[in-house]
């Protein structure tokens, strides 16, 4: 048995610093029970050669001797010996180092094995004087001690990582990824895939989400479109002969895909990283027109992989030479003294003062200097949060959920509601930088006007993630944008574990919009989107798997990208554990609001309504369409709250 994430585990081991606090040796008579609960600190449990049940929180494991087991502070531990049994407990605490993006070593405190070793007369020996040299306690058998600790976490690790590679080899998501990445040149589509592996297509995607954080087919065009910038950026081949290389034969659909992703076109791409690439060791620019070979082996879950071939002493000093540079540089940096900080946003390019150009649907933009004023149209939440010096901003409907902050700050949100915003007061606002938000209510048209008072760029509201950090970038907060995803990121695998841990992890979900005699069922986006869109997270990103119904009406309508419209009798074929409605439009007036819940309630007296499962349980949650309908870090976390306070508190 393991439950948590290996890798993590394993990696945190190599960052921390340990210490030993206690070493036990408990003997339990045959027939009597051990209790420890709840444990001190973690703890690594042995036992060598006889028979017991072992319960880490409730959960039952028989053992035969040479078992290992870890177990994590807090736990509740139980220990019944079937014959005599012999325990030894090395009680410890780990400190982590607070690297910036380990939030994967957040899990260590959820990490539990039950492992059974192969050297158990090797750890025996080692736990047995670790527990007689404990005793004494000098300096220098506190030394010893760490030692051989360490010897005995090393057998653990060894064991852990030899066991799950041979798991690994069946599981039909590592075997995915092998293909992949030995065939991302060939067409590959999700049937395909599934039926190589004999997986239904809808089971295979669940597994693969859950364990990559990807769909297939997302990963297939990451793979792809990573393959793609690395060679624009180290080759002079021309743009058709790199589509054609990483699989696709259409070069303008290659390029709407890769401008999807990077947010640039190809070209702007390579453009964008000669300007800014500083080679101090003379790297020549390569071609692919005789490459052959693949750059991935078929796995990236062992330590053999090799990616690019070979590396040689000139690597080692390329490598060297830029790290040096960069020492140099930060060098540099904190001996130029301190600077009078102020609301204002520099964005120069100090390395070549080539302005900043941000790529859109409209064309391209120059960002200005020293950016003091900024007008947001309907991008708030992501602009706010990343402290722009916001003079102006549009709300989405009335009562918007940022209205309060906004006001408190003496920012203006009179420029209009949603579409209806009023250029002269966008002109009084002197902006030096107006922001806005990506879609079909501002055209080409309502741009041109937009350029005709500062520059003027766009960015999505869907996928903030990405493109808030792309943000920071051009308005000199890069760092801050970063910290904010990573918070994000991090609260959201807490909120999995919590809501993991109160429903279990194969609980399912719908969202719907109810409205008259019609129900909007939304779906989790297509494979191939980068974005999931406004409710992506309650189908993608809490431990929840979407309601099986829906995945069958996604195949069934596959240019469908948001959800479909369903009759009302159609609502009991939903058989989600949990049902998420709302109401209305995030731009509604509360007259419309009014009227919306009004509807909503009628249809909650139906007897269709009433047949519902999730209805019957008591497992419908009304949420606000106001944070739910839009997207950005201040909405995405109140719905997560939303799911948090319904299924958990």
């Amino acid at each position: 048995m393991v439950k948590g994430d290996i890798k993590a585990f394993i990696h945190s081991w190599k960052e921390a610093n340990c210490r030993v606090i206690d070493v036990k040796r408990q003997v339990v008579a045959s027939n009597n029970t051990c209790n420890v609960y709840p444990l001190p600190e973690n703890c690594f449990m042995f036992l060598p050669k006889d028979k017991a049940k072992v319960k880490i929180n409730g959960e039952e494991y028989y053992t035969l001797g040479k078992q290992l087991i870890h177990a994590v502070k807090g736990d509740s531990l139980s220990i019944q010996a079937l014959d005599f049994v012999e325990v030894m407990m090395v009680y410890y605490d780990m400190i982590l180092p607070e690297f910036k993006n380990y939030k994967s070593l957040s899990r260590l405190h959820h990490f539990r094995s039950v492992l059974t070793v192969e050297d158990s007369l090797h750890i025996y020996k080692v736990s047995k004087e670790l527990y007689k040299i404990w005793q004494s306690k000098t300096d220098l058998t506190q030394i010893r001690a760490k030692a051989l600790f360490y010897t005995i976490v090393h057998s653990f690790l060894l064991e852990l990582k030899n066991q799950h590679e041979k798991r690994e080899e069946k599981d039909p998501v590592y075997r995915s990824i092998c293909y992949i990445k030995a065939h991302y040149k060939e067409t590959i589509s999700l049937e395909s895939l599934a039926d190589k592996l004999n997986y239904s297509p809808s089971h295979l995607s669940l597994l693969f989400k859950d364990k990559t954080g990807l769909s297939p087919i997302a990963f297939v065009t990451k793979i792809r479109i990573d393959k793609a910038a690395e060679l624009l950026k180290e080759t002079d081949a021309l743009i058709y002969t790199i589509s054609s290389e990483v699989g696709y034969q259409d070069p303008h659909y290659f390029s709407r895909i890769f401008k999807k992703v990077k947010g640039f076109t190809p070209g702007a791409y390579r453009d964008k990283y000669k300007k800014s690439e500083y080679n101090p060791v003379g790297v020549i620019r390569k071609s692919i027109e005789h490459r052959t070979g693949l750059l991935y082996s078929g796995s990236d879950y062992h330590s053999h992989l090799s990616i690019g071939g070979t590396w040689h002493m000139t690597d080692l000093k390329h490598s060297l030479a830029l790290k040096m540079m960069l020492s140099s540089t930060f060098f540099l940096a904190a001996c130029t003294g301190g600077e009078d900080e102020s609301h204002s946003v520099n964005n120069q390019n100090t390395a070549d003062n080539e302005p900043l150009v941000q790529q859109h649907q409209f064309g391209e933009t120059v960002i200005p200097d020293n950016i003091e004023r900024v007008v947001s149209i309907g991008l708030e939440d992501m602009v706010y949060k990343l402290d722009l010096p916001l003079a102006h901003a549009t709300l989405h409907g009335e009562d918007h959920y940022l209205e309060e902050q906004l006001l408190a700050d003496q920012i203006d949100t009179s420029i209009g509601r949603g579409a209806d915003f009023d250029y002269e007061v966008v002109l009084e606002a002197q902006p030096d930088l107006i922001i806005m938000a990506e879609g079909p209510v501002y055209d080409e048209g309502v741009y041109e006007d937009m350029t005709k008072i500062a520059p003027t760029i766009f960015f999505s509201r869907e996928n903030w993630r990405e493109d808030i950090v792309k943000l920071g970038e051009l308005t000199d907060r890069r760092a801050e944008a970063e910290l904010i995803v990573d918070d994000f990121e991090a609260y959201l695998s807490d909120a999995e574990d919590t809501i993991t841990e109160a429903v279990g992890d194969e609980a399912t979900v719908a969202f719907i919009r109810l409205q008259e005699k019609m129900a909007y069922v939304w779906f989790p986006f297509p494979e191939e989107e980068t974005d999931k869109g406004y409710v992506g997270l309650i189908y993608d990103s809490v431990g929840l798997q979407p309601d099986p119904y829906i995945l069958e009406l996604m195949e069934q309508h596959p240019e469908e990208k948001w959800g479909i419209q369903l009759s009302l009798e159609k609502l009991p074929e939903l058989t989600a554990d949990y049902i998420f409605v709302t109401a209305g439009a995030s731009g509604g007036t509360q007259d419309e609001y009014s009227e919306s819940w009004q509807q909503l309630s009628e249809i909650e007296e139906l007897q269709v309504w009433q047949s519902i499962p999730a209805v019957q349980n008591d497992h419908v949650y009304q949420v606000s369409a106001k944070h739910w309908m839009l997207a950005g870090p201040y909405a995405d976390k109140m719905k997560v709250d939303d799911v948090i306070n319904a299924l958990v508190d």
